[in-house]
């Protein structure tokens, strides 16, 4: 029984350790699909007009946006709402053309959606233009 003990004792030290040292992976681990793709990807996607890959990127896009609802206030849902989904989508692209092209694309939106302020009105949300 006391071996028993032992082993189990030592398993979860181990576990433990293990999840400490991946503690900088976790942050990425639920990201899957689209959201692992390069911001450079995304843009030619969007280039190239309508494709499946095109409607999984949205997709995904829309669905971290959506997510976001359900965990923030309800002033951060009526932004979103205003802006809309073809909108949210336009300006993730936007933003990915900012950044370097192999940033990962979950990168971008959750970076939208932290700095998207629940008490900002969709003009004052607008990217500026880049002319």
């Amino acid at each position: 029984m006391k071996r028993f003990i032992l082993v189990a004792f030592a398993l979860c030290a181990f576990n433990t350790s293990a999840m400490a040292q991946d503690s900088v992976r976790l942050a990425e681990a639920h990201n899957l699909g689209p959201g692992t793709w390069s911001c450079g990807r995304v843009v030619e996607l969007t280039r190239a007009g309508s494709s499946p890959e095109l409607g999984q990127a949205v997709g995904w896009v829309l669905g971290s946006w959506s997510f976001a609802t359900t965990v923030r206030d309800e002033e951060f849902k009526q932004v979103v709402t205003s802006i809309g989904p073809v909108e949210i989508f336009k300006r993730t692209v936007v933003e990915c053309q900012k950044v370097l092209p192999e940033i990962m694309m979950f990168r971008v939106v959750n970076s939208m959606i932290a700095k998207t302020a629940p008490k900002t009105s969709a003009s004052e949300t607008q990217p500026e233009d880049e002319g």
